[in-house]
């Protein structure tokens, strides 16, 4: 249902990355802390009081040969995050961010989230996408729905159904397992739904 050309991108690049955490230990606050929050923010104190670790950001998870090509899939003005949904085998939950790329496609991007910054999880530490991370692109003045699936493998592997919808009529529902899922629906219709375990497109059905 997305353009073919930049399909199966994100599932590509989120092959590869892990949901496992290592335990980590938690630290002693103190009466500093809260002053470093007003000050720096929330994000940064957990940072600072090792909560959670800060990576490298993620430039590209394509081999080389393929970056050069996937340019007009690129965000030039950066992603927007716009929906999000927790997971409770997760520190971090999984969110869609939706910009427009270079040469004017809708694309949705699919991650894991921190604060409003989409990235992935990577040996206890979050690394954000760079700006080399593309997502699922379409047209939606042609296609009512575009959507797409990640695969996120680990100690519970999860499957993010995600997508943007146009002007289709009517609720978004989903059906799996006999069980109706119905998502939130965001800015730039942008979607999103996390399944237990590894399932492909033939297993979910869209209702009409």
């Amino acid at each position: 249902m997305s353009d073919r050309r930049a399909q199966n991108a994100v599932r590509d690049q989120l092959v590869a990355a892990a949901l496992a955490e290592r335990p980590r230990r938690r630290r002693r606050t103190t009466v500093g802390i809260a002053v470093i929050a007003a000050l720096l923010g929330a994000t940064a104190v957990a940072e600072a009081t090792g909560l959670l670790a800060m990576g490298e950001p993620i430039e590209t998870l394509l081999p080389a040969d393929e970056s050069a090509r996937v340019h007009k899939y690129q965000p030039p003005d950066g992603t927007t995050l716009v929906v999000s949904a927790p997971d409770p085998n997760s520190r971090y939950g999984w969110g869609v961010g939706v910009y427009t790329s270079r040469e004017g496609l809708d694309c949705a991007l699919a991650g894991q989230v921190l604060g409003s910054a989409l990235g992935l999880e990577r040996d206890g530490r979050f690394h954000p996408y760079g700006p080399g991370v593309i997502g699922s692109c379409g047209n939606l003045d042609r296609l009512p729905l575009m959507s797409d699936y990640v695969h996120a493998p680990g100690p519970h592997p999860r499957t993010i159904l995600y997508g943007r919808v146009g002007t289709r009529p009517g609720p978004l529902v989903f059906q799996f397992k006999g069980k109706r899922y119905t998502p939130q629906v965001g800015n730039g219709g942008a979607f999103l739904l996390v399944f237990d375990g590894v399932i492909g497109p033939a297993d979910v059905k869209l209702l009409p």
